[in-house]
């Protein structure tokens, strides 16, 4: 079984750090895989960086088993947008 948290960046810097190690405990100890996915920050190209920083808070939190996972902006951006927007379609209807 697998885990989503969904957070803002704003995390990184501790302001969800209780959150967090909750997240890494629900999800299965310290060795539990945690992806990184800064969607965020892809429309400033800021993606790789924020990435880093989740990578690094993670580990900093106990996390053993953390990655950020690559982002190609645009070919992801259109796939939510089409989600949305089908999701808003149905809700529609």
């Amino acid at each position: 079984m697998s885990f989503i948290l969904l957070a803002g960046g704003a995390e990184f810097g501790g302001q969800m750090a209780v959150a967090d190690r909750l997240a890494i405990q629900l999800a299965g100890g310290p060795d539990a895989a945690v992806a990184i996915l800064p969607t965020a920050a892809a429309p400033d190209n800021n993606h790789q960086r924020a990435g880093e920083n989740g990578v690094n808070w993670f580990k900093y939190l106990g996390a053993t088993n953390v990655s950020a996972l690559p982002l190609g902006a645009s070919r992801h951006f259109t796939l939510f947008t089409n989600i949305h927007s089908e999701s808003h379609d149905v809700e529609k209807k």
